[in-house]
């Protein structure tokens, strides 16, 4: 391993304890470690847009010739970019966290720092790091997206029930309460959850629901909710129930019916009756409006 690889897995604390010890023994470590202790000595009040760039590099320099006179070149610019990494994470701290959010029935498209396209469905949360996407290429997923990764992208798609690791360019994820789905539609992912670790390719999927795993193969070539369709494959109803309230901004009461029952099918997100009907229809049940917001399910 050369020692750019070293000092950048060094600074993303990936060296495992052999590396470690092996690199605090070498003559370079004080040296990075010098740096890295001068960029931790800025504070934001002390900076300001007019501030020249160049004369904190310069800084960096001297501070780097008087620990080692003969640092190669090359070190000092990964350092040099250590430090504008730094600069900038203070210059502009509002700057570094992107959250996105979308309520009842929105769906919204964004770029990763990679290019890479992410279409958010109804009720989701995620988030991710630009400052420190290259480091830490990860997001925070709470909820359901689907992701068009570019060509080489890499990222872990974190949430509560497992980490899906890119490996392929189109994959959906879904994680709700007690649910959580992977559905690959181009290229590989790995998923790792709890107890297992799975590599899907294009056309399979993977779910797991109350800690049960299941495989299949995927019905469509992209996951229907981006044409505004939820559709479902022996999904206790509950979950199915819950996404139309998500999808609708609706209150569902249940009574006499075992939401844990399976269901396979689908529904609209364009016309709330004709959705209804799609779930109640197969399962023997009946639906009441009691009011705009407010929907009552039970047996025929």
């Amino acid at each position: 391993m050369d020692r750019e690889d070293i000092l950048r897995k060094w600074l993303a604390d990936q060296l495992t304890e052999e590396e470690l010890k092996e690199f605090q023994e070498s003559s370079d470590y004080q040296t990075n470690l010098a740096v890295i202790e001068y960029a931790k000595k800025f504070k934001a009040p002390e900076f300001s847009p007019s501030q020249s760039l160049s004369t904190l590099l310069e800084k960096s320099k001297d501070s780097a010739a008087k620990s080692r006179k003969l640092w190669p070149t090359r070190m000092l610019r990964i350092a040099a970019a250590v430090l504008i990494g730094v600069f900038v994470y203070f210059l502009f701290p509002g700057n570094n966290q992107v959250n996105i959010s979308t309520s009842t029935g929105e769906k919204t498209t964004i770029e990763l720092p990679d290019a890479s396209l992410v279409q958010v469905n109804a009720g989701s949360d995620i988030s991710f790091n630009k400052t420190t996407w290259k480091l830490r290429k990860k997001i925070q997923l709470e909820g359901e997206a689907y992701f068009e990764v570019v060509k080489g992208g890499r990222f872990n798609v974190i949430t509560s029930d497992g980490v899906v690791s890119v490996l392929g360019t189109k994959f959906n994820v879904k994680q709700r309460s007690q649910f959580f789905e992977v559905q690959c539609f181009e290229g590989v992912v790995k998923v790792t959850a709890n107890q297992f670790e799975e590599i899907l390719r294009a056309g399979h999927s993977l779910k797991v629901i109350d800690g049960h795993l299941s495989l299949g193969n995927n019905a469509t070539r992209e996951p229907q909710w981006t044409s505004n369709i939820s559709a479902f494959n022996n999904t206790p109803l509950h979950q199915v129930l819950a996404e139309l309230e998500r999808q609708y901004g609706i209150t569902i009461v249940v009574k006499g019916v075992d939401t844990q029952r399976l269901f396979t099918g689908g529904f609209d997100h364009q016309h709330l009756e004709n959705a209804l009907v799609a779930i109640t229809e197969p399962l023997n049940l009946i639906y009441r409006l009691d009011s705009e917001d407010q929907v009552t399910i039970t047996p025929q």
